[in-house]
């Protein structure tokens, strides 16, 4: 069933129609928007828009973009992809949630029109068991990790366990009638107590628990090895590292890092593991302790702020357009100088941060802001640091103002909460 007109709404001139290539970014926020941007250095490529909501997407304000539909659930969602597919020939997707990852490949064969969908193999890659088990074959440094499906399987190991350790759902079916707004991503947890009430938590759900060991270190020491793979052959990539993550302000920055071959060797093996094709993000952590990057896991899709890849001379996502739309499989690799030292450091000599500005307008008053407030005004006034901000852009405003707009409603008209 096609979706209700109300759904589609045009932001430019009416959406073309057949032999157009389009480039459909799957996202209305801080991650679509950088996206959208990337692609935007190019200006022949057509950039359209899917989002939930556009009233809450401030992506879909952007100038950049020519068209922007709407949907609800997965089915709407699945609904609307095909409408997209029948409207152009060629469509290269940028999913931007594990959802939208898992949604293009289940639909693979009515999408016959989008260009890099990944198969069915790709899609146990979603697990975190398989990647642990793919990195931990392969060579590469993996914290001590066990997989608990039950209490008696948590029984059975919990003596051996010393706390705190790192607790996360292992794989999320999206196809299930869960809402998954109700699972945790990450929990730390300080004693056998917390770990069996988590565990018997996400087993009410049907979920396996993924329990590791904590890797000594801070927001700091946690890395990113991101860029653009073609049957899981890495054609270009990028390196950077987070300054500061801070919850609830959600404000993170991070800067580009040196080179590290240890990371570009272990990223490009956990993603050779995987055979896919697209954008895609491995994160390590540091120990302290050791100085051993320890790998924790790989995102098939674009992360929140792979935009510094571009600002440091590295655009992923242009670099991934006209990989697939062209389909030349790895000839372009000599011609994108993006893969290994030539994709670390950028093509500048300042430190390159990103800030996402997220709760220094909804959380402007909590004191937890104090930090990534005095991170940013020491980043601004420091002559020898570049700063790009996720949503404001004095050549594309508009979704900084729609961005604002939302954050002061919810400060300013936010309801009391019943006494």
């Amino acid at each position: 069933m096609s979706p209700p007109s109300s759904n589609i709404h045009q932001s430019k001139a009416s959406p073309a129609t057949a032999n157009t290539s389009v480039a459909l970014v799957m996202d209305g926020s801080v991650n679509g928007l950088g996206i959208v941007r990337s692609l935007a250095a190019d200006s022949d490529i057509d950039i359209v828009l899917l989002c939930e909501r556009k009233s809450r997407s401030f992506a879909a304000y952007s100038k950049y973009i020519s068209h922007v539909y709407e949907f609800g659930d997965n089915d709407n969602l699945v609904d609307t992809l095909v409408k997209i597919n029948q409207r152009y020939s060629t469509i290269i997707a940028y999913p931007c949630s594990d959802r939208n990852y898992w949604v293009l490949v289940n639909n693979k064969k009515q999408l016959t029109n989008f260009k890099g969908i990944n198969n069915e193999e790709q899609l146990a890659f979603l697990s975190k068991q398989v990647q642990y088990e793919a990195a931990g074959s392969n060579g590469v440094p993996i914290p001590k990790t066990w997989f608990i499906g039950s209490e008696a399987e948590l029984s059975d190991i919990a003596n051996g366990l010393s706390f705190p350790l790192i607790i996360k759902p292992d794989y999320f079916e999206f196809g299930k009638d869960v809402n998954k707004k109700e699972i945790f991503k990450v929990r730390q947890i300080d004693s056998l107590e917390e770990l069996r009430e988590l565990v018997s938590w996400l087993q009410s759900y049907g979920l396996v628990s993924m329990v590791s060991e904590f890797v000594h270190g801070g927001e700091e020491n946690l890395y990113t090895y991101g860029g653009v793979a073609f049957e899981g052959q890495v054609i270009a990539s990028y390196i950077g590292h987070k300054v500061f993550h801070s919850v609830p302000s959600r404000v993170v920055a991070a800067a580009v890092s040196d080179s590290s071959k240890e990371l570009d060797q272990s990223g490009a093996t956990i993603v050779g593991c995987t055979g896919h094709t697209g954008l895609f993000q491995v994160e390590f952590k540091r120990c302290e302790k050791t100085g051993v990057f320890k790998f924790i896991e790989i995102n098939l899709r674009n992360w929140l702020w792979g935009e510094l890849s571009t600002k440091s001379g590295n655009n992923l996502p242009l670099i991934n357009y006209n990989q697939i739309g062209h389909e030349s499989g790895l000839q372009k690799r000599e011609e994108s100088t993006n893969h290994s030292d030539a994709s670390i450091g950028g093509q500048t000599d300042k430190k390159q941060v990103y800030i996402w500005e997220g709760g220094m307008v909804s959380n402007a008053f909590h004191y937890k802001t104090l930090g990534p407030l005095k991170f940013w005004l020491k980043s601004v006034f420091d002559s020898k640091t570049d700063v790009l901000y996720a949503v404001f852009s004095l050549k594309d405003l508009k979704p900084f103002n729609k961005f604002i707009a939302v954050g002061l409603s919810k400060v300013f008209l936010k309801k009391k909460a019943p006494s």
